[in-house]
């Protein structure tokens, strides 16, 4: 955030207090600079001030739309975006960001719209591909043929790769170097994947480079920054540069871990710096780059009928592609709720994104066949009131009353976010895009996870973690048995208080957070990669 000026509060309060028209320009001048600071609880009225004497100011209204997006007012920043559309419709940056809004408000095909307006503006802009491909991960409605034709897309982004020849020694069995690129080296759900992974990694066969996308480093940066033989800042470099960066570190193998999620560096993928690049971890789809040899994955996420959905070559893991690495700080189990409250208590913690109008219909379902349960929504999002009265709205389209919603927003410690699952019994998972990291700190915190299994990776979460600690049968394959297993889970109060005691202590013995075995599975699926690219480099 950009320090504030000298004499800057005194001036904005002179320009503030003013009501002559003159100053109008200085106030907008004033807001902008503050928008432009990240200052968006101070922008909004002087934005207010400025379009209530110049109504179509369509910058004021898009710098209104984003800065009350970012304080996660939803509604007031969609109204503010639309307004500055109809007012000039060829404003790629206000459909772009009307897209990122209707997504965080779980609107995926409202979103997908948003986005495909903004490409049809600046087809080269690779970004609104980026979130495009990723709102459709949260639609029902995907084909397969929508799917491949938003892929292509993205790829015309960039120009074909050259060939391209390697310094790297063509060596099948020597010491391999891998960098691992992500916007997530930070306290992030990612982090909780990736740390586990670079503690394990045997370094007499791996020398680990990580190439960190992160504007704000903190404390699990640090800690990963330690993990690491060579580390990387590229958060403020141009692809061809960490391109280039990278190929003078004679990656031998370049890891992926963003795919299509915020702040990714597929544009740097797309020049092919390295021999064998990967898709791994933080997108459960197709780059839809034919620079991208691998997917890395394992066979719950990606059986062998779903390979029509990737670019890349899947590359099954003989375990999960995921290891978990729970926090050192996680509250201990608390007692089920239900015990005394009477009553059981659903619950979710996944980015209301997800909480589109599929999974509404089916956790509806599960409450109207339970008339005394309730349901606890935990999100960033939730904060908002409007946010909150958009879902028991239309929670309410199905019968259930307002009062049966209650709402948690942003924690601020992992140790507080994991300390709310002592309120809930059960949780229920997204469809189509499941939970992953929520599916797995809920199972740490003694939390059993109803999840629907669906054909796409996405909706496959839920299956290979429930999969991997012995509870397959909480994975439902249609909606009716999705309900069915959740009001079985409630009934069985006996079952509930066991899987309370005993959850942690499962997963913690499981392949999920087995980092050693986890680790060596990665290294033998490099290493046949490796000695794949050998065989075929002269």
């Amino acid at each position: 955030m950009k320090k504030k000026p000298r004499g800057f509060d005194k001036l904005l309060n002179e320009k503030v207090a003013s009501r002559h028209s003159e100053d109008l320009k200085a106030i907008y001048d004033l807001a902008v600079r503050l928008y432009e600071a990240g200052r968006f609880s101070e922008a909004v009225p002087l934005l207010r001030r400025v379009l209530k004497d110049e109504p179509n100011q369509f910058v004021a209204l898009f710098a209104l739309g984003i800065s009350l997006r970012r304080l996660k007012q939803l509604d007031e920043g969609a109204t503010a975006l639309n307004r500055a559309i109809a007012l000039k419709p060829d404003f790629f940056e206000a459909h772009y960001n009307l897209g990122l809004l209707l997504n965080e408000q779980g609107l995926a095909d409202e979103a997908a719209h948003a986005f495909r307006r903004a490409i049809d503006l600046r087809p080269d802009v690779s970004s609104a591909h980026s979130n495009l491909l990723m709102a459709l991960q949260y639609s029902s409605g995907l084909t397969t043929e929508r799917w491949r034709e938003a892929l292509i897309a993205f790829a015309q982004c960039f120009p074909p790769t050259p060939p391209t020849t390697y310094a790297n020694a063509p060596d099948p069995e020597r010491v391999l170097r891998i960098g691992y690129v992500s916007p997530d080296f930070y306290q992030h759900s990612c982090a909780w994947f990736i740390e586990p992974l670079l503690k394990a990694h045997d370094r007499k066969q791996i020398e680990v480079f990580c190439y960190s996308q992160v504007a704000s480093p903190d404390v699990v940066t640090a800690r990963l920054r330690a993990l690491s033989d060579g580390w990387r800042e590229i958060v403020h470099h141009e692809d061809e540069k960490v391109a280039t960066l990278i190929s003078e570190d004679h990656i031998d193998i370049l890891v992926d871990c963003a795919g299509h999620s915020a702040c990714n560096r597929l544009g740097v993928f797309a020049r092919k710096p390295a021999p064998v690049q990967v898709s791994w971890l933080g997108y459960p789809a197709s780059t839809g780059l034919s620079a991208v040899d691998y997917r890395l994955s394992d066979p719950w996420l990606t059986p062998p009928d779903t390979s029509e959905y990737f670019s890349e070559t899947i590359w099954n893991l003989e375990q999960s592609a995921h290891c978990y690495g729970p926090p050192l700080d996680a509250p201990a189990v608390a007692p089920a709720p239900v015990l005394k409250r009477g009553q059981i208590t659903f619950g979710s913690f996944n980015n209301l994104t997800k909480v589109g109008r599929e999974t509404v219909a089916l956790w509806a379902a599960v409450l109207q066949a339970i008339p005394e349960s309730r349901l606890l929504l935990k999100a960033h999002q939730a904060s908002d009131l409007s946010v909150q009265g958009n879902l028991t709205t239309a929670f309410g389209a199905y019968g259930v009353l307002p009062q049966r919603i209650a709402f948690i927003g942003k924690a601020p410690t992992v140790k507080t976010h994991l300390a709310y699952y002592a309120q809930i019994d059960i949780a229920l998972d997204t469809f189509p895009y499941n939970g992953a990291t929520t599916t797995l700190e809920s199972l740490w915190m003694g939390v059993p996870v109803v999840s629907l299994i669906g054909e796409r990776a996405a909706s496959r979460y839920g299956l290979a973690f429930l999969s991997a600690v012995g509870l397959r049968e909480l994975a439902a394959t249609d909606l009716d048995q999705f309900v069915a297993t959740a009001v079985a889970l409630a009934g069985d109060l006996e079952r509930l208080v066991g899987l309370r005691n005993t959850l942690r202590g499962t997963l913690g013995s499981s392949t999920l957070c087995d980092a050693a075995s986890f680790a060596q599975t990665v290294e033998n699926a490099y290493r046949q990669m490796w000695r794949h690219w050998c065989a075929n480099s002269g």
